[in-house]
């Protein structure tokens, strides 16, 4: 780092989902982007839920703070009210130069609540996954906010599709981008390069379940193979703490669950299967994905470009 660049506090606000947060792959990809800021000589705060006051360590150039009812916000991809009184320029408790979340509406709060002529608050978009939302009116926040502020994406793809989501809505897409792949980490993904293959044909899935996964297709995929008489083990893994009632019900029986799964797990059970399966339509290469990738695996992926 030259002597003419500026440090930075950054503030990162990762979406944490799972009750794990050390496997929760939104917080590893914040905190892995900090420690690397920390190489360059930044200073980063992490910003997460007050139950996870245990789970986490401070470390040389990062510190947690901790806010009420977190996962409420996350689930709005809102703004946290007490954000106001911890990071604000004028009165704040802790003076910050840049935001950095894959909220986009968050984000946008932040440079409108956070802002002051004296010292402008950025914002950076992490790794961000353009997919289809529920809501028209968060689709049109995330492109006026693709359309005028940085963001990080995964792949070069992502960023052709958050441009053709601004041009959609009316928007020029004029903001700088960057594209950082989320990489591999090789020396775990050896130890799984020899694993043995289970003795039975043995099909596989691992991640969240949730809609952007499309966990309705998965269980209707596994549902018709066993109905239809086909042979076959079926191993899902996820981080969070249970799984959707109806893929429980349906696939009572017929699958294993490994719920609250590590990383670690997750990959020697991945090597051991012969076929893992991805039906979200809107991925970009994600940790699960890379890690997958890494060990050389084969994977079915929808037919998407």
């Amino acid at each position: 780092m030259s002597g003419t660049e500026s440090k930075v506090r950054a503030a990162f606000l990762p979406i944490v989902t799972v009750s794990n947060i050390e496997r929760d792959s939104d917080y590893v990809w914040n905190i892995k982007t900090a420690r690397k800021m920390r190489e360059r000589g930044h200073f980063s705060y992490i910003l997460v839920d007050e139950k996870f006051k245990d789970s986490v360590v401070d470390e040389d150039g990062i510190k947690h703070l901790f806010f009420r009812d977190v996962l409420t916000y996350n689930r709005m991809m809102n703004f946290m009210p007490d954000m106001s009184e911890l990071l604000s320029h004028i009165n704040g408790k802790y003076f910050i130069d840049v935001i950095v979340s894959s909220r986009r509406n968050a984000l946008l709060f932040a440079r409108t609540f956070l802002n002051s002529n004296l010292s402008p608050m950025h914002t950076l978009c992490l790794d961000s996954i353009v997919r289809r939302l529920q809501f028209k009116l968060d689709e049109k926040v995330s492109a006026m906010y693709f359309s005028e502020f940085p963001t990080v994406f995964s792949t070069s793809h992502e960023v052709e599709l958050a441009r053709k989501w601004s041009n959609e809505y009316g928007m020029e897409f004029k903001s700088k981008n960057y594209v950082i792949p989320c990489g591999i980490d090789v020396e775990l993904a050896k130890k799984y390069w020899n694993v043995e293959k289970f003795d039975d044909f043995t099909v596989f899935f691992g991640g969240r379940i949730n809609p952007e996964k499309d966990f309705l297709k998965i269980t209707k995929i596994i549902e018709s193979a066993y109905r239809l008489g086909i042979k076959a083990n079926y191993i899902i893994t996820t981080p969070s703490s249970g799984v959707p009632k109806e893929m429980e019900s349906r696939l009572d029986g017929i699958v294993k669950f490994y719920t609250s799964c590590s990383r670690e797990l997750y990959l020697e059970l991945f090597s051991k299967s012969h076929l893992s399966l991805c039906c979200s339509p809107h991925e970009s290469y994600t940790f699960g994905f890379s890690g997958q990738a890494s060990i050389h695996g084969l994977s079915l992926y929808p037919n998407e470009p």
